[in-house]
């Protein structure tokens, strides 16, 4: 992938004819896979901003080289603001490419008011938010079988009791934000895979087509 475009300027807002799904739920709640599922099946591409700063960070080239992944977990505006020109910066390189059709999932973004206000002033409203709605007791038990399978993951106990905080604590205040403003698509997300599969699907076929962007993929 080449080097990202230039954001204009802090202040500027450009929307470039992006269609932007905001993706949420607790952790083990399904967001990657149910993702990567609905990109598969309605021609969106799935953007995560923390696979955003690993590549940027690895560029020599990059102008966020000297950005670590402990920046994503930071509250302060300084690095909330960063966080989303890196990700404006890349929806806005992607749209600009020949096989871009301008629909994007955002998985797990944005995780706090503060980075939605800012996505929404810096760049576009999101056509819709999916909230993955699962009981917090599959979330531990999925993120507890994740860190077993995995040697090298960081999920232990504290750090899943941390995480589910977190999003009882601060993401539901963005879901009640834009449930407020009947942006919100609230999935079931307990069952099997395909199951919850389903009714996302179905969930979204209704909103594109209620936002007139229903379309052949």
């Amino acid at each position: 992938m080449g080097s990202m475009a230039e954001a204009d300027g802090p202040s500027e807002k450009e929307d470039h004819r992006l269609s932007i799904i905001f993706v949420l739920g607790g952790p083990g709640s399904g967001k990657t896979t149910q993702c990567d599922r609905l990109c598969g099946h309605r021609g969106f591409t799935r953007v995560n901003i923390n696979d955003i700063v690993h590549v940027e960070t690895m560029k020599e080239t990059s102008k966020w080289k000297s950005i670590t992944q402990e920046t994503t977990k930071h509250q302060d505006s300084a690095s909330i603001e960063m966080m989303v020109e890196i990700l404006k910066e890349h929806l806005l390189f992607q749209n600009t490419q020949k096989e871009s059709n301008g629909r994007f999932v955002v998985d797990g973004f944005p995780c706090n008011l503060e980075r939605a206000k800012i996505f929404e002033e810096r760049l576009t409203e999101p056509v819709a938010v999916i909230f993955l709605d699962n009981r917090e007791r599959i979330m531990t038990t999925r993120c507890r079988a994740r860190a077993l399978s995995q040697p090298s993951s960081i999920e232990t106990e504290p750090v899943i009791a941390e995480r589910l905080q977190s999003f009882q604590t601060e993401t539901k205040q963005v879901i009640d934000h834009y449930k407020r403003r009947n942006l919100l698509v609230q999935v079931d997300a307990t069952g099997n895979r395909d199951e919850v599969q389903m009714r996302l699907l179905i969930a979204v076929d209704i909103l594109l087509r209620k936002k007139g962007l229903c379309r052949t993929i």
